[in-house]
C-alpha cells in the first residue's frame, strides 16, 4: 500500500501563504511603483513638451511684435545706415519667427491643436506678403502708402497673435485634462494598494504625494508662465494702441503745417494776387516750414535721448547773450497775442559758463513758447538767478495762463500727454516739447519742476549745475545787460569769389546757388562726387560744398579723395546727418566744417564771408548809419558830431595797440568806447566793443581781431552819416 503525504500543516500552510503573500505584495509593489514610475515619465514629457509649446508660441509673439516695431522704425527713419540695419534685423526676426512655428508644429499632437495650427499657417501666409512688400520697397515708398500698409501688417498680424492665444488656450486646457487623469489614477492605485497590503498602501500614499507635489509644481508654473504671457499679451496691445494714437497725433500735427506750405504755395504760384499779398504768404510758408521742422526734430531728439544716441556739447558760451536771444525769438509771438513778457535777473549772474548751447536755447524755447501757449490775458516772465553756494544756476518760466490740477501736473512730462483732452483739442501740440525738455535738462545734471494753480498760472523751474570756464565772469548790475538786438554783419556782407556746390538734389541745387549768388559769390554746381573730384582739381575754388549722399561717388569718398590728392583748400559737408559721431566721420575724411540740412542761411553766409573775399560795391559803401537819439536835443547833437570826429584816431589807436598786442590798453580804449557809444546816439558801437572786450577776458584773438575790423565798418559808416550838428 502506497503511503499517503499527510497534508501540510497550518504553519507550513501560512509560510507559504505569508511567502505567495510576500511574493504577491512585491509583485504588486513593484507593478505598483513600476506604474507610478511610468506616469511620473509622462507628466514629466508632458511638462516639458508644454513648456516647449508655450516657448515657441512666445517666440513667435515676439519676433511678431519686434517686426513690427522695426517696420515703424524704418518707415520714420532718415538714416539709410540705420534703416539697413532695421531691415537685416528685420528679416531676422522673420527666420525666428519661422524656426519656432516649425518646431511647433512637430510638438502638435492633438487634432484640435492642429487646426488651429493650420489656421495659423494660412493667416501667416496673408500677413506675409504684405510686410515683404513693405520691407522691399522702405526706400521708394510715400509716407502716406507706407502708413497704410503698416496698419493693414498690423491688422493681419493681430490675427495672427488671436491664434496663438487660441493655441495657448486650447494646450492650457489639454494640460489640465491630463493632469486631472493622472490624479485620478493615482488615486485608484493607491485605493487598490491600501485594499491588499497596509504597507503597499503607505508606500502608495507616500508615492502619491510626492508625485502629486511634483505635478502641482510644475503645474503651478504652467499657470505662472501663462500668466507671463497674458501680461505680455496685454503690454503688446497696450504698446500697439500707445503706437496708434501716436501716429495719429502725429499725423495731425505734420499735415496741419503740411496743409498750409501748400496751399500757400499754390497761391503764390497764382500771378494775380499782388506783391504785399505774396511777401505775407512766403512769410507763412517759412512759419509752416519751421514748425513742421520743429515737430520732426523733437521726434528725433526724444528717438535719440531714450536709444542714448543723443551728445551734449560742452563749450565756453556768453550766457547773458543766450537769454538776449530768447528774449528776440520770444517777443514777437508774445506781441503778437497781445501779453507782456519781461526778463528778470538776480544779480549776480554768471556772463559765461560751460554748457550746450543748442540745447539750452531749445529747453528754454520749448519753456517759454508752452506758457504762449496756454496764456491768453497777463504776461510770461523768464527770471534768472544764481545760487553760487551750490554752484547751481535757477531758471524760471513763469505764466499767467490756465495753469494745471494737481492730477495734470503729475503726468505733464509723460511723452504724448497733455493736460487732458480738451486741451489738445483746444490747443493742439504733439506733447512732446515738455517730455523732451525734462529729458535734456536730466541728461545736463540739473531737475525740472512744476508748481501750477488751476486758472492761475504755472512757474516751471530748471536748476542746471554751473560749470565755470577758464576766465569766469559775473554780472553785476543790470547796465552790463543789452537790451538790443544784434545786427549780424554777415547779412549786410557783400563777397567776390567762386564756390563749387556737389549735390545730386535739383531742389537743392536750384536753393543754394540763389542763396550763394545772393551775396556776390558765384557758383559752380556738380550732381556727384566723381565730377567734385574732378571739377576742385582742374579749377580754382575758394570753396566747396559738398554734400555727403551723392551717386556714383559719395561726398566722403570724394573729400578723401581730393586730400589724398592735396587739395588744401577748404570744404564743409552738407549733411542731414546730425549726431556727434556723423560729424566726426566729416571731420575726419577731410571737411573743414559742415552745415546741417534744412541750411541755416545765416549759417551759411558766415561760412561764405570767412573764406571768400570781401568787396566793397556800391550798395554797401553807400550804407549810413545816423545818430539814434531819444530826444532832440541839439547840445548833445554837436557833442556827438564832435565825438565822431575823433572817431579815426580813436579806431587807429585801436588798431596799433592790437598790433602791438597790447591787449590791456586796448581793453581800456574799447571800454571807454563802451561807455560813450550809447550816450552819443551809436548803441553798435556800445554793442561791438563790449562784444570785443568780453573776447580780451577769453583771450580769443581771433574774434578780437574780427571785431576790430568790424568796428572800422561801422565807424566808417557813421562818419557818412555825421554830416553836421543839426542834420540827423
Amino acid at each position: 500500500m502506497s503511503q499517503v503525504n499527510p497534508p501540510p500543516s497550518n504553519q507550513s500552510l501560512l509560510k507559504y501563504g505569508f511567502l505567495v503573500i510576500l511574493i504577491l505584495m512585491f509583485l504588486l509593489g513593484g507593478i505598483g511603483i513600476y506604474q507610478t514610475f511610468e506616469v511620473t515619465l509622462k507628466l514629466d514629457h508632458l511638462v516639458k513638451v508644454t513648456n516647449a509649446k508655450l516657448q515657441y508660441a512666445h517666440d513667435m509673439r515676439d519676433a511678431i511684435r519686434q517686426r513690427q516695431i522695426l517696420m515703424y522704425q524704418m518707415l520714420i527713419s532718415d538714416d539709410p545706415f540705420s534703416r539697413d540695419d532695421q531691415l537685416t534685423a528685420f528679416y531676422q526676426k522673420a527666420t525666428d519667427y519661422r524656426i519656432a512655428r516649425d518646431k511647433l508644429s512637430v510638438l502638435l499632437s492633438d487634432e484640435s491643436e492642429k487646426a488651429i495650427n493650420q489656421r495659423l499657417m494660412v493667416q501667416t501666409r496673408i500677413a506675409q506678403p504684405i510686410n515683404q512688400e513693405l520691407a522691399e520697397n522702405i526706400d521708394e515708398i510715400d509716407l502716406k502708402k507706407g502708413y497704410a500698409l503698416l496698419t493693414l501688417a498690423t491688422e493681419e498680424q493681430f490675427k495672427v497673435m488671436a491664434i496663438l492665444d487660441e493655441l495657448v488656450i486650447s494646450q492650457k486646457a489639454y494640460a489640465e485634462n491630463i493632469s486631472i487623469q493622472a490624479n485620478k489614477n493615482n488615486k485608484n492605485l493607491v485605493l487598490g494598494m491600501l485594499a491588499l497590503f497596509a504597507v503597499l498602501v503607505i508606500i502608495a500614499v507616500y508615492i502619491s504625494i510626492t508625485v502629486t507635489r511634483y505635478v502641482t509644481r510644475n503645474h503651478q508654473e504652467l499657470i505662472l508662465k501663462n500668466e507671463l504671457l497674458e501680461e505680455a499679451r496685454d503690454a503688446a496691445l497696450s504698446a500697439t494702441r500707445a503706437k496708434s494714437a501716436f501716429l495719429a497725433t502725429m499725423s495731425h500735427e505734420i499735415r496741419t503745417p503740411l496743409t498750409g506750405v501748400i496751399g500757400f504755395a499754390e497761391v503764390i504760384y497764382d500771378s494775380s494776387i499782388n506783391s504785399e499779398k505774396r511777401a505775407e504768404l512766403t512769410s507763412l510758408i517759412i512759419k509752416s516750414g519751421r514748425h513742421l521742422l520743429g515737430i520732426i526734430n523733437d521726434i528725433l531728439d526724444l528717438s535719440k535721448i531714450e536709444s542714448n544716441k543723443i551728445e551734449l556739447e560742452r563749450i565756453e558760451l556768453d550766457f547773458v547773450k543766450l537769454i538776449q536771444e530768447i528774449r528776440f525769438l520770444i517777443e514777437p509771438q508774445v506781441t503778437e497775442k497781445g501779453i507782456a513778457f519781461s526778463i528778470e535777473y538776480s544779480l549776480p549772474v554768471p556772463k559765461n559758463i560751460i554748457g550746450d548751447p543748442l540745447r539750452i536755447k531749445q529747453i528754454l524755447i520749448n519753456l517759454c513758447s508752452n506758457a504762449i501757449k496756454f496764456t491768453d490775458i497777463g504776461k510770461i516772465s523768464l527770471l534768472i538767478s544764481y545760487d553760487s553756494d551750490h554752484h547751481l544756476l535757477f531758471i524760471d518760466v513763469v505764466d499767467t495762463g490756465i495753469g494745471m490740477t494737481k492730477e495734470q501736473t503729475e503726468k505733464v512730462f509723460e511723452a504724448f500727454q497733455q493736460a487732458d483732452s480738451s486741451t489738445t483739442r483746444k490747443y493742439g501740440g504733439t506733447g512732446l516739447g515738455l517730455s523732451l525738455t525734462k529729458q535734456l535738462v536730466e541728461l545736463m545734471g540739473g531737475s525740472i519742476k512744476v508748481e501750477s494753480v488751476s486758472g492761475v498760472g504755472s512757474r516751471f523751474r530748471i536748476g542746471i549745475p554751473y560749470t565755470a570756464p577758464e576766465t569766469p565772469l559775473l554780472v553785476q548790475n543790470q547796465l552790463q545787460i543789452k537790451h538790443k538786438k544784434e545786427v549780424s554783419r554777415h547779412n549786410l556782407s557783400r563777397v567776390s569769389g567762386l564756390v563749387l556746390l556737389a549735390e545730386d538734389n535739383s531742389t537743392n541745387q536750384e536753393l543754394l546757388t540763389l542763396l550763394i549768388e545772393n551775396i556776390g559769390a558765384n557758383v559752380d554746381v556738380v550732381e556727384n562726387g566723381k565730377q567734385a573730384v574732378e571739377q576742385a582739381l582742374s579749377g580754382t575754388y575758394d570753396l566747396i560744398l559738398m554734400d555727403m549722399q551723392m551717386p556714383v561717388m559719395s561726398g566722403l569718398e570724394a573729400v578723401q579723395e581730393l586730400r589724398l590728392s592735396e587739395y588744401m583748400g577748404p570744404i564743409y559737408a552738407l549733411t542731414a546727418n546730425v549726431l556727434k559721431r556723423d560729424m566726426e566721420k566729416c571731420l575726419n575724411a577731410g571737411c573743414d566744417g559742415f552745415l546741417t540740412k534744412p541750411v541755416d542761411r545765416e549759417h551759411l553766409n558766415q561760412v561764405i564771408c570767412k573764406h571768400l573775399k570781401m568787396k566793397d560795391d556800391n550798395n554797401f559803401n553807400n550804407e549810413i548809419i545816423h545818430a539814434d537819439f531819444q530826444n532832440d536835443n541839439s547840445s548833445i547833437r554837436r557833442i556827438s558830431h564832435k565825438f565822431v570826429q575823433k572817431l579815426p584816431s580813436t579806431m587807429n589807436n585801436c588798431k596799433d595797440l592790437l598790433l602791438k598786442n597790447e591787449l590791456d590798453q586796448l581793453a581800456s580804449e574799447l571800454h571807454k568806447l563802451k561807455g560813450l557809444g550809447s550816450v552819443m546816439g551809436y548803441p553798435q558801437i556800445t554793442e561791438l566793443s563790449e562784444d570785443i572786450e568780453f573776447e580780451i577776458a577769453k583771450k580769443n584773438f581771433e574774434r578780437v581781431h574780427n571785431g576790430i575790423n568790424d568796428l572800422d565798418i561801422i565807424i566808417k559808416k557813421i562818419q557818412k552819416g555825421n554830416t553836421g550838428p543839426e542834420i540827423h
